[in-house]
């Protein structure tokens, strides 16, 4: 019995709270709502920028830690006598992971650095890993091509 009346005064509160909240906000809604939409465009505008920012500099640590990985490979398969320098890159397993470490650090460092606003220094990071990361590439050219 108690449930009956309170499911009846619930059923009939309902359309009442339901009317009466849309007549109260019905003002107040679309300038809030015109409000939010121009802050959440901002927000996105500003992540779109910071997630395309970050994605050059992931490509550019990419490529540089391709052409290594593969002139490495490369060197060590034509040269007897070349062997790779870092002692951690023991072999190919190695080198890909310490790759991969290098890949996802740069990443990351360029993602806080853009957050934050640093968008140069986060350039500078991403074309420090390239260069470097070509340079070793070319280093390992030149003893490809010398044999030693």
């Amino acid at each position: 019995m108690i449930g009956l009346v309170l499911a009846a005064s619930i059923l009939g509160s309902v359309p009442s709270a339901v009317e009466a909240a849309a007549q109260l906000h019905e003002g107040d809604n679309v300038a809030n709502l015109e409000r939010k939409i121009a802050l959440l465009e901002e927000r996105l505008t500003r992540d779109e920028e910071i997630a395309i920012a970050t994605w050059k500099c992931f490509n550019r640590a990419l490529v540089g830690a391709g052409a290594d990985l593969m002139t490495t490979a490369t060197t060590l398969a034509r040269c007897p006598t070349c062997r790779e320098a870092n002692p951690l890159g023991f072999n190919s397993e190695a080198r890909v992971a310490l790759k991969l470490t290098q890949l996802g650090t740069t990443g990351a460092g360029c993602y806080v650095l853009n957050k934050d606003g640093h968008k140069t220094a986060a350039k500078v990071v991403s074309w420090t890993s390239l260069l470097g990361q070509l340079f070793f590439a070319g280093n390992n050219l030149i003893h490809t091509i010398r044999g030693k």
